[in-house]
């Protein structure tokens, strides 16, 4: 009896993962990362001088390839029936360098971010 409940438990984890798809690398694996919290829902901005600040050389950045991720805000959710993302989420950001296709002081780039606390409005509860 105790030989079949181990060959249970060890199948049952491979059953669960069977169904989702994973990606082979994260987008963490390459380049150079720093990270950034939001307290506040709205829109940031990582200014030159932030840029500075984090340790990056502006001089050596692309513009084109600045990229911005995150999953957004809130709890993950209690069941582990529900699909979440496998890796990161790219979000859209807005790169302000002037048109010269570099990062001089006084660009920018804008991203959108969630805090991490959420309000969901309860409508069957709601009377």
């Amino acid at each position: 009896m105790k030989f079949k409940i181990f060959i249970v438990l060890l199948l049952f984890p491979s059953i669960l993962l069977a169904g989702y798809p994973h990606k082979a690398h994260s987008v963490l694996a390459n380049g150079k990362w720093f990270r950034i919290s939001v307290q506040k829902t709205g829109i940031y901005k990582i200014t030159y001088n932030d840029f500075v600040a984090m340790g990056f050389d502006p001089v050596t950045i692309d513009p084109t390839k600045i990229s911005v991720y995150g999953n957004g805000g809130g709890m993950l959710p209690e069941s582990n029936a529900v699909k979440r993302a496998d890796d990161l989420t790219e979000n859209a950001i807005v790169v302000n360098d002037g048109g010269d296709g570099r990062l001089d002081p006084g660009d920018y780039v804008l991203f959108y971010g969630e805090s991490p606390d959420k309000w969901l409005f309860d409508y069957l509860s709601y009377h």
